[in-house]
């Protein structure tokens, strides 16, 4: 089942296709909820609210690593500081690499 929670609310989904893995569970009566919800005043808030779900999230960590060689995935705390990429990175690109260690810090 592709359930895609969103950050903004406790049973917040987005529906993938045609949505009927959600329709699924309200023809059952069954209400969903997740935790996966953040502070808004955490550093990570920013972050999270451009990407908005676990799908889009995941792609932000995805472009990210991508952008830094597969250094992000593998950096010890997480942070933009302990990545060094092995050639100078566009304004795009650091935003991306920022963007992606907030969003996996929140992990």
């Amino acid at each position: 089942m592709d359930l895609n929670p969103l950050f903004t609310g406790i049973n917040s989904f987005r529906p993938a296709g045609l949505g009927g893995e959600l329709r699924l569970f309200d023809l059952a009566g069954i209400k969903l909820v997740h935790g996966w919800l953040a502070d808004p005043d955490s550093p990570e808030y920013a972050a999270l609210s451009t990407t908005e779900d676990y799908d889009t999230s995941i792609d932000a960590i995805v472009s990210a690593d991508t952008a830094t060689s597969g250094q992000l995935v593998f950096a010890e705390g997480n942070d933009e500081a302990s990545i060094t990429p092995k050639s100078p990175l566009s304004d795009q690109d650091r935003q991306k690499v920022e963007d992606g260690a907030s969003v996996q810090s929140t992990a």
